[in-house]
């Protein structure tokens, strides 16, 4: 008894979390992008000592680490039952009437039913309810905006992250190993190399 409803709420399930999951996702790369570029941009104007980059390095990963996090926590609490996925639908669609709680209710065994002809109404109305949401995409009650903002965000930063990238060169690639601890001095416009060793004058 209701099957096909019950098949279609678990289509909302999972996309209900897909969508959290993704959004999280995001935020997390997001902050690890930004959080490297303020890094170098400090580095590159104050020259921050190896102790300072490490622990702002540390810093920023465990935040990175935390969202990510949240980021898996959302594969199980974004979870819903059916009961709350049957009254999100019916919020965003009116037309059922409160039948589709109804419905999932007594496809759970949530209500007792007497034989004979109170189990054919309740048999009636699951099947005119099923009937009623088989055209419907019940997934599309499912909010992406929040995603389709964090990804925007994410692009968006990709792209300056990559034009930064190449259009900085070796400066940019120099600032870079500093920021993951190495001794490479930071990038000047002008360099002082001794190249002659020690010298007796």
């Amino acid at each position: 008894l209701g099957a096909s409803l019950r098949s279609k709420l678990g289509a909302v399930r999972r996309k209900l979390v897909r969508v959290e999951f993704g959004r999280r996702l995001a935020l997390a790369a997001s902050v690890a992008l930004l959080g490297l570029a303020v890094l170098l941009a400090v580095d590159w104007v104050t020259d921050l000592s190896l102790p300072v980059r490490t622990r702002i390095l540390l810093t920023l990963g465990g935040l990175v680490a935390i969202l990510l996090l949240r980021a898996l926590a959302a594969l199980w609490t974004q979870r819903r039952d059916e009961e709350s996925l049957a009254l999100m639908v019916e919020e965003r669609e009116p037309g059922f009437r409160s039948r589709l709680i109804a419905a999932v209710q007594f496809a759970r065994g949530k209500a007792t039913v007497p034989d004979g002809d109170a189990r054919r109404m309740v048999e009636s109305m699951v099947d005119e309810t099923e009937a009623y949401a088989k055209p419907m995409r019940l997934t599309e009650v499912v909010n992406t905006g929040p995603l389709r903002r964090a990804l925007v965000v994410l692009f968006l930063l990709l792209g300056l992250g990559a034009g930064g990238y190449y259009a900085g060169g070796g400066i940019t690639q120099d600032l870079l190993k500093r920021a993951f601890l190495s001794d490479v001095p930071v990038p000047r416009a002008t360099r002082v190399v001794w190249t002659s060793q020690d010298l007796k004058v």
